[in-house]
Order: structure tokens, then sequence, then C-alpha cells
């Protein structure tokens, strides 16, 4: 400790040693704060928490109590922990703090990319650091994220269908390849009844002019416009978004879990129901 013109300047080590709470207690002095959280975050896999606690006050001031000093001190590392979890683990391991809280997914994919799985590797050693902590994940979607890339998928999935029906058998079948024209005009029309082929074709044809008597067709933007028809008249419903986002967290507990890197325990790691979110960042 330094006084300097009755001003405190001092620093505290705290050591606790397996320490474990006892029944909740009533009182107005009591700080508000969810203990249980903080002893998970704080202690380390041998029961230690070791807290640096910076100190401050104005010793010439008659109010000046420095049990309430020490009491403040501790009640802000305290909070400085519970309410930023995930920088407090990132600091750990040295990982990025404001990234190590999510895990991030293409649209409508549930796989894991590298820096992803670079990313759940340091949660995962930051929770290996702090055994008594369990994790919760919900797994995010957003129908204007997801649904698009969706919709490609089922389309992809009824032309693959229909080639199967004519025994053309293709794992990965071009919505847009000339060799597919004719199913893909197939489905077109079975969507879209009212419209006529023909029609849809004199759209992208060029008329005859001076320089050319031959119309010219461009079949490759006609193709293009049937896949962007049929991708779009199929639909997409909330269960199968819900279904996406539960995939999703179960892709991160299984990357935390089943790893040949010192894995957690699965019960350490819970999924929870799926959460729409409003922002796709």
């Amino acid at each position: 400790y330094t006084v300097n013109e009755e001003k405190l300047d001092g620093q505290n080590n705290l050591v606790l040693h397996d320490l474990k709470l006892g029944e909740k207690m009533e009182s107005s002095d009591a700080m508000d704060l969810p203990l249980d959280l903080a002893i998970a975050l704080l202690q380390d896999s041998d029961g230690v928490i070791d807290l640096n606690l910076p100190v401050s006050g104005d010793v010439g001031n008659p109010q000046f109590d420095f049990g309430k000093v020490i009491q403040q001190a501790v009640g802000d590392a305290i909070k400085s922990v519970v309410t930023a979890p995930f920088s407090f683990l990132a600091n750990l391991v040295g990982a990025d703090s404001e990234e190590m809280g999510k895990v991030e997914f293409p649209e409508g994919r549930t796989n894991l990319l590298p820096p992803q799985r670079e990313r759940i590797a340091k949660l995962r050693e930051a929770l290996n650091k702090r055994p008594a902590l369990a994790l919760g994940l919900a797994g995010p979607f957003n129908r204007a994220f997801d649904a698009p890339a969706l919709k490609e998928d089922k389309a992809m999935k009824v032309l693959q269908q229909r080639l199967a029906e004519e025994g053309r058998e293709i794992e990965e079948p071009s919505l847009t390849s000339e060799s597919n024209q004719a199913a893909m005009e197939a489905i077109f029309s079975s969507h879209y009844p009212d419209t006529e082929l023909e029609a849809l074709k004199d759209r992208f044809t060029e008329k005859p002019s001076e320089a050319s008597n031959e119309a010219k067709f461009d079949a490759l933007a006609y193709r293009n416009n049937l896949a962007e028809k049929v991708i779009a008249a199929q639909s997409i419903t909330n269960e199968e978004l819900k279904a996406i986002a539960n995939a999703r967290a179960e892709a991160v507990r299984d990357a935390l879990v089943n790893s040949s890197e010192s894995g957690i325990l699965s019960g350490r790691v819970r999924i929870k129901e799926p959460q729409e979110v409003d922002s796709v960042e």
C-alpha cells in the first residue's frame, strides 16, 4: 500500500482454496452477485482462486472504511468476471475475447469451418482450466439468412429424384446444366402450371434484326431463370430452421466433447432451445 496526500493506492492478492458456498442468507449488506458462476469461472483445476485486487480511497475522509473498500474491490472483481465470462475465459488462453462466445456458420449450413474449429479448441482449452464450469449452447437461425441456401438444397434434391426416376443417378446435379434442362423444365411446370415454357423462352429470345435474320436464344439465361424459379418455389418451415439450429449446437458440442485433444465431459455441455436471431452478424 502507498498513501500520497491521503490518497490510498494498494494491491491485494487474495488466494482461496476449495471455496464452498453455504446456504443463501438475506442481508442488507450482502452483494447481489451470482457467486456460483463466479466461483466456477475463477476456480482452477486445483480448487484455487487467485485474485489480484486493486484498492483505492481517500483515507482523510471521515467516512473512509477499509473493510468496505476491500468488499468493493472483491465485488468489482466478481462483477467484471460474471458480466463478461467469455472475455475472462479468452484471457486464460490468450484468445480473442470478442469472438470466444460465438461460433459462426455459413448460410443454411451446420458444418464447422477451420477458423471456427480453432475457436472451439481455444474454448475447450479454457473450459479444461475451469472444470466446475458448464456450458449451454443455443443454436441460432435466421430465416432471411438461412432459407435461401436451404431452398437451393431442396431444389437440388427434387432434381436429383427426378433424374433418378429417369435412370440417372447424380450425387450433386447442376440446376443450370444443359443436360438437365428437360428435367428442370418438368419441375418448373409442376410448380408453375399456368406459365407456358414457350412464352418463357420468348423472354430470352432476341428478335431478328437488320444485321441478322436469325433469332438469338440465350439458353444459359433461360436455364438460370428456371433454376431461380424452382428454388423460389421451395418452402422452408420453422421446424426445418430449428433443426438446422439444433444441428449447429450439436456440431459445437461434438467438437468440444469428442476431441482427441482433451475433450471435456459431455455432462458439462447441454443443448438449449434454438434461438431465432434478428441479426445475421
